[in-house]
């Protein structure tokens, strides 16, 4: 495949997926850098993995080390859901220093108000949690994420608490580091 990126002074940047002998597959008529969905969506790099993860977006192409997205896949995850929409208290405000309260959504941010709360939060943020997230949502975060994104004190902590199983022992081939005085 072939990719052809036509910039313009005032106008987006369009891009052309043509087959090699030129005949034109498809065309897109705005993408945005990375850099450039961060800013529409109001969210970090990393968040654009998770949702590229969990497939909520879709890089266009790859060029140069630079995920490109098409506009109007953005601009349809910006546009908040008709869901049910919780809004954060604004006492949690003192968890989230880095993001606008109003843009954070339950169901699509998850994870990270999780994180947050179960780390650093007090007994009226951790009760307000409770009412709001099904304790199976819990559980399943501190399966798959709390180990990544909670200390390992607090993980332990919660995992205990609410009966989540031990996720499954390191692979025989890190064990082996031990035997040899390594930390792996």
């Amino acid at each position: 495949m072939k990719y052809v990126f036509e910039f313009s002074d005032k106008g987006p940047v369009r891009l052309q997926v043509q087959e090699p002998e030129g005949h034109r597959v498809q065309e897109i008529p705005e993408v945005l850098s990375s850099r450039e969905v961060c800013t529409a969506l109001k969210r970090s790099r990393r968040h654009i993995y998770r949702y590229i993860e969990r497939q909520w977006l879709h890089p266009v192409v790859k060029f140069s080390g630079e995920l490109f997205f098409d506009a109007r896949e953005v601009q349809a995850l910006a546009v908040p859901t008709r869901q049910r929409r919780y809004t954060l208290p604004r006492r949690l405000r003192i968890l989230f220093p880095d993001y606008d309260l109003a843009s954070l959504q339950l169901d699509r941010d998850a994870d990270l108000i999780l994180a947050r709360i179960l780390e650093r939060g007090d007994q009226s943020d951790i009760q307000w949690m409770l009412r709001h997230v099904p304790r199976e949502r819990c559980r399943l975060f501190l399966q798959t994420q709390g180990h990544r994104l909670l200390s390992d004190r607090a993980w332990r902590f919660w995992r205990w608490l609410w009966r989540v199983p031990c996720p499954a022992p390191h692979p025989s081939w890190r064990k082996a580091g031990y035997r040899l005085g390594g930390t792996a």
